[in-house]
């Protein structure tokens, strides 16, 4: 069998452990266009009258194993392309939520002064949605980028982290805007605690993603959205009455962000 589709197949069977899937098409057009190259040649002997059984064999080897590789690469891409389509669409569904959910939950609420997280406040009309979200946009985060970090442990649990305590922020209510309304401190604590945690591991996320780009542009916008990330939220508690503004900038930012670097 031809050396590249014995390569190429190895790829995607994962026979080779210490090979990648080849995403690039141009690199899977090489590897079809050497086999074409060596399925002529083998038509030429064969013509000729120089075809022997060995020949024939490695040629139906040959198309098998192609077949089947391209079968396995197509799925893998559009699996991964499913990946980022789902964390796109999370990340829509956030922004709604963040933006129109305030229309429905407690009296009061305002989306310039409250954050999110009052959004998915203890005892408050609706906090379920945002929970979901908080939730569901920890989940996908880890999945749509987690193979964008493959060799790179430390940037990998970074992204568990962050997915992992945003997932906590929707279990451990904040404490609800409304007066008087009885609530489980602790709850409220350890919600601050993982809140805390998600803003933390995402900034050093972004900042250390810089170091494993291969030229200093492509450093440039991991860094800023590193020391954006630690702006907006030194904001939100130097410009309170403002911080409904800020956490949102904060959230459309950084996801925005993860979702151009998880795409590329």
């Amino acid at each position: 069998m031809d050396w590249y589709i014995m390569r190429y197949w190895a790829k995607c069977r994962g026979q080779d452990e210490e090979c990648f899937i080849p995403f690039d098409w141009g690199e899977i057009f090489v590897y079809r266009l050497a086999f074409l190259k060596n399925t002529l040649e083998l038509r030429h002997k064969c013509i000729n009258g120089n075809c022997n059984a060995g020949a024939a064999t490695a040629l139906m080897h040959g198309l098998d194993a192609l077949r089947e590789a391209l079968v396995v690469c197509h799925k893998i891409q559009i699996q991964m392309k499913l990946e980022i389509k789902i964390f796109i669409v999370s990340y829509i569904l956030l922004i709604v939520t963040m933006f129109v959910l305030p229309f429905f939950s407690a009296e009061g609420y305002s989306i310039v002064k409250h954050t999110t997280s009052q959004l998915g406040a203890q005892k408050t009309p609706n906090s379920w949605v945002m929970n979901i979200m908080f939730a569901l946009m920890g989940i996908t985060s880890i999945w749509a980028g987690w193979e964008n970090y493959e060799g790179f442990w430390f940037q990998r649990i970074l992204l568990l982290i962050f997915g992992i305590s945003l997932v906590f922020v929707a279990f451990y209510g904040h404490a609800p805007i409304t007066e008087g309304v009885a609530y489980s401190v602790k709850s409220d604590q350890f919600h601050s605690l993982f809140a805390s945690t998600t803003g933390f591991s995402f900034t050093v996320l972004a900042i250390s993603t810089a170091f494993i780009k291969d030229s200093k542009p492509e450093m440039t916008l991991p860094i800023l959205i590193g020391v954006l990330a630690t702006i907006l939220s030194l904001l939100m508690f130097k410009l309170e009455n403002f911080m409904g503004i800020w956490q949102r900038l904060m959230f459309i930012s950084t996801f925005g962000w993860m979702i151009y670097e998880f795409n590329k």
